[in-house]
């Protein structure tokens, strides 16, 4: 999208950088680390210019987050005042913003480090909400994963897959269980939604001296709160402390604040099934295709779970 010569032309919009643009490992040509003469430091992101009015209202709503004293970057706006910049060549927006400090937090060995960092990712997660909620986002749009979609389409995808077809029965039926669930609960009610992040997840969090910073805004928006918890949940699933890490995340939430319905738990788990089924039957790369089976089984095991733990109702 951008070669480093653009970008070192776009860098100028927001002032006198004191050396070139440097590409973002991973980020192919989208992003830039630029440092400033006047001591900033900001990365500089190249988006699509279809997405410039949904681009232009994620912004001013992080701008907004940012003001009320939230941890996350600053939108830099243009010599200007704006905070896009669009390419003479009208393909391109631009966007610089603020470079925060810290390391993605890792998952400790021990229990009790793992629980703690779960309970401080639940209040940090209820502090994003409450945040977000304090600001106007009328025209930030729905976001990514604003809801689970159309357990029945998920249902009829896992019926025609190689990877649901290994399962064992049990499992098969586990999971479609869970779907039949998902699909006939009723949308999550006003009071449970509000603005999201939709991708909080161990990976856009950044932490320097005991400070969390929440990064990596592209996927927010619109949506039920419950599946900021699930995302952030993700990666802990296999964990055999899995339950523990969950009570935590949980207690965490409630203490930052963060307002939970009593199906809380029942929700969290159905929407981590959920997920791991859209992420197995949405990537069809031969290369993944033992990774895909791994994942239908952990969803598996995620139904089981559920099920297992859930009350029976009385015959």
């Amino acid at each position: 999208m951008a070669d480093p010569a653009i970008a070192a032309q776009a860098a100028y919009a927001w002032g006198l950088p004191s050396g070139p643009p440097r590409a973002i490992s991973g980020a192919g040509d989208r992003s830039f680390a630029v440092s400033y003469r006047d001591g900033r430091d900001a990365i500089l992101q190249f988006h699509d210019q279809s997405t410039g009015d949904r681009l232009s209202a994620r912004m001013k709503w992080i701008e907004a987050l940012a003001d009320t004293g939230f941890a996350c970057p600053w939108p830099q706006r243009t010599l200007d005042g704006a905070l896009l910049l669009t390419l003479d060549t009208g393909d391109a927006a631009v966007t610089l913003m603020q470079k925060v400090p810290g390391t993605v937090p890792e998952l400790p060995q021990a229990a009790a480090e793992r629980q703690a960092l779960y309970f401080a990712l639940g209040e940090f997660l209820a502090d994003f909400h409450l945040s977000a909620d304090a600001v106007d986002c009328d025209d930030l749009g729905d976001a990514e994963h604003a809801s689970l979609g159309s357990a029945e389409e998920i249902a009829d995808k896992c019926r025609t897959s190689a990877q649901f077809d290994q399962l064992a029965p049990e499992k098969q039926d586990a999971i479609l269980q869970v779907l039949d669930i998902a699909g006939s609960a009723p949308p999550a009610a006003a009071s449970d939604c509000g603005a999201i992040h939709g991708d909080f997840t161990r990976d856009r969090i950044l932490r320097e001296r005991g400070q969390l910073y929440l990064t990596g805004f592209t996927k927010a928006g619109h949506g039920a709160r419950i599946l900021d918890l699930a995302l952030v949940l993700q990666d802990a699933c296999d964990a055999p402390d899995f339950p523990l890490l969950r009570t935590s995340l949980l207690a965490g939430y409630c203490d930052g604040g963060g307002l939970l319905n009593t199906d809380a738990e029942s929700s969290l788990h159905i929407a981590l099934t959920v997920f791991s089924l859209n992420s197995i039957l949405h990537d069809n790369a031969e290369t993944r295709q033992h990774l895909n089976r791994k994942g239908m089984e952990h969803a598996a095991g995620l139904a089981l779970a559920f099920l297992q733990g859930r009350p029976q109702k009385p015959a």
